[in-house]
């Protein structure tokens, strides 16, 4: 629909253009190349009390460009022109001036101030939400380690304790042994004692009643 619209238009100025009186051409022509030198030179200075938008801005190479909100060109700005510490954030409001850029001959925006003089609420909020995520995940992250540090601990301290007890079982069974090894021995050594007395016994009782049988002849055959 634009498009006809604009067709249209310039149909219907041809046509008046067709039936203007060449003088009146001439005089608009002049009229018109004066007021364009007067844009270029006007344009050409600086401008001041101007507003818009961060079309985009490139950080890492230090430039972007500034939708204008009277509409006029979209507006080239180097880090360079900026007043506060920082990159500029597409989508936040900004207030500029113009100068002459000396390498291209065109208007740059300069001494470019953030609309409300601070940063964009998106830009404080995002960052420590993104900081509080990798903080927790860090958190989880240590607390897992904690936990599977405490579980191996507790393995290796179950797995001493368990082979302490199975060296004292061992200690205690070899003991014992050694104990039962003892008694036997203090038995045997007891039986023979007792038996080496009995036979000690009887062999001096059988030199006595030899002895007495001994003395008892001598006593008849005297």
């Amino acid at each position: 629909m634009r498009f006809i619209a604009t067709v249209t238009s310039a149909i219907a100025i041809s046509s008046a253009v067709a039936f203007v009186p060449s003088s009146t051409l001439q005089s608009t022509s002049c009229r018109s190349s004066s007021s364009h030198l007067y844009l270029s030179s006007t344009s050409a200075a600086a401008t001041t009390g101007i507003t818009g938008t961060v079309k985009w801005y490139n950080a890492e190479r230090g430039f972007g460009f500034i939708e204008v909100d009277d509409g006029s060109p979209d507006m080239y700005v180097h880090a360079t022109g900026l007043t506060f510490q920082g990159p500029l954030i597409d989508g936040e409001r900004v207030s500029f001036v113009t100068e002459e850029d000396k390498r291209t001959n065109k208007p740059k925006a300069v001494n470019v101030a953030r609309a409300d003089g601070e940063a964009p609420a998106a830009e404080a909020e995002v960052e420590p939400a993104e900081e509080s995520v990798v903080e927790k995940a860090m958190e989880a992250v240590k607390e897992d380690l904690d936990e599977d540090e405490r579980t191996q601990k507790a393995i290796k301290v179950e797995s001493f304790q368990r082979a302490r007890l199975g060296m004292q079982l061992d200690q205690m069974a070899k003991t014992k042994a050694a104990a039962a090894v003892a008694a036997e021995k203090a038995a045997a050594a007891k039986a023979e004692a007792e038996a080496n007395a009995a036979a000690e016994a009887e062999a001096k009782a059988a030199a006595e009643a030899e002895a007495k049988a001994a003395a008892e002849a001598e006593a008849k055959a005297a």
